[in-house]
């Protein structure tokens, strides 16, 4: 899921109250904690934040319109976030439902979100309809995307069954 982004990387550095709440983990930097910004964002794309002393704290979806500034994907040590980055992320939420449901079980959450690395993004499942819901325009720029990356985890991953089928040309 490799999107066209302007150059270079949008750098945030924020208070140290946000410091502390995103090594804590949690899933959201809001706008009035970030004190730096190398240049203006762009919706959907990636934002890199750093602490006071410009060591790296986390990687997130950039929306410049909601108070919610970034919804995190990753905290800690920072990543190549590329195709294999988001198929493993997909699969490792299909795994955590394995054996959960019986065959007759036809209505459920695929991705939970926050909870799930997903943040802001939604993705049940009733029947074989496939149902995709964004609680932040910060995904907009990547649905095809990731329409694409679950049609292919679906063919491709064997861990990946209660997709199967769910998308025919």
């Amino acid at each position: 899921m490799i999107m066209s982004v302007p150059s270079p990387a949008l750098r945030l550095r924020v208070s140290s109250v946000a410091e502390s709440r995103l090594r804590a983990r949690h899933p959201w930097l809001f706008a009035d904690s970030i004190r730096e910004q190398n240049r203006e964002g762009v919706l959907g794309e990636l934002a890199a934040v750093y602490d006071r002393r410009d060591r790296f704290l986390a990687l997130g979806l950039f929306d410049p319109g909601s108070p919610i500034r970034v919804r995190m994907l990753l905290a800690g040590k920072p990543q190549k976030i590329d195709e294999a980055w988001w198929e493993q992320r997909l699969v490792q939420a299909v795994k955590r439902r394995e054996g959960l449901f019986d065959a007759q079980t036809t209505g459920y959450r695929i991705l939970h979100g926050e909870n799930d690395g997903w943040p802001g993004l939604v993705l049940d499942r009733y029947d074989t309809t496939l149902v995709l819901k964004c609680y932040t325009a910060a995904w907009f720029p990547r649905l095809e995307q990731i329409r694409t990356l679950i049609q292919r985890c679906s063919v491709r991953n064997n861990s990946c069954c209660a997709l199967a089928g769910m998308f025919r040309s």
